[in-house]
């Protein structure tokens, strides 16, 4: 298998585990973790203050989205990108919640399933600077996040492809889309649609939200769309960014 998709063990694993045919396995599994990511969703936006009708409506905004998580409820061999989006929901509630040993048996997973779980490590760090944190919070992340970097190595010299590009080249190859204009509007536009003008429409609301919850979740989301200069498909790259978009301002 070539580069990346030969690291992203998880989600193969568990369907092989299971007793039956690899399609209804991955059907079932994608299934299950998508029913998982919209209940998971539900629930955090609740352990935020968001009332249940905002929580509810947001849910469902994200159920319904066809670019974000359409795309892999169809194409249910796309496992880990559901995995990965549950896993990104959990990861925020843990890091809010300052549960290092669970945020960094997360993480691990995460290194398993796809590469973007990593991303939460910059972030729980630009949240522990504005929170101004003690040296103890310090440690726990950098325990909370070695195993995970070094599964994430470990897997890159262990496990080896039969072709594809390594990140450099990736990078390289794909960074090009940029001159495209289509790239932009699959990366700015359809993946929100219909509500991809709300937050310049209320961009005060906007600002404060940022203002409000810190600013690292803007990061979280500028973070997601450099990740997007290693891939092509450009909607399933973006998709980590509704955590943010459909959190109620």
């Amino acid at each position: 298998m070539h580069q990346p998709f030969i690291y992203r063990l998880l989600g193969p694993y568990l369907v092989g585990l299971l007793p039956l045919p690899e399609p209804v396995g991955f059907r079932i599994a994608s299934t299950l973790a998508t029913l998982a990511l919209a209940a998971l969703f539900y629930l955090f936006l609740g352990n935020q203050g968001i009332s249940p009708i905002l929580a509810s409506a947001s849910t469902i905004l994200l159920l319904t989205n066809r670019s974000l998580l359409g795309y892999g409820v169809w194409n249910f061999f796309q496992l880990n990108d559901a995995l990965t989006l549950l896993y990104l929901v959990g990861l925020f509630w843990l890091l809010r919640r300052k549960s290092w040993a669970w945020f960094g048996g997360l993480l691990l997973l995460g290194a398993l399933t796809r590469e973007t779980a990593l991303l939460m490590i910059p972030v729980a760090a630009i949240t522990l600077l504005q929170e101004r944190a003690t040296r103890p919070d310090w440690i726990s992340l950098a325990l909370a996040a070695a195993p995970g970097v070094a599964c994430f190595a470990l897997v890159r010299l262990l496990v080896e492809p039969a072709g594809g590009m390594g990140l450099r080249e990736a990078l390289r190859f794909h960074s090009a889309k940029l001159l495209a204009g289509e790239t932009w509007l699959r990366l700015l536009l359809t993946p929100f649609m219909p509500l991809t003008f709300v937050p310049l429409i209320f961009w005060r609301a906007s600002l404060a939200f940022f203002r409000q919850r810190r600013w690292h979740l803007l990061a979280f989301v500028l973070l997601v769309y450099a990740s997007a200069l290693f891939g092509q498909n450009n909607e399933r790259l973006v998709a980590p960014v509704f955590i943010v978009y459909y959190w109620p301002v």
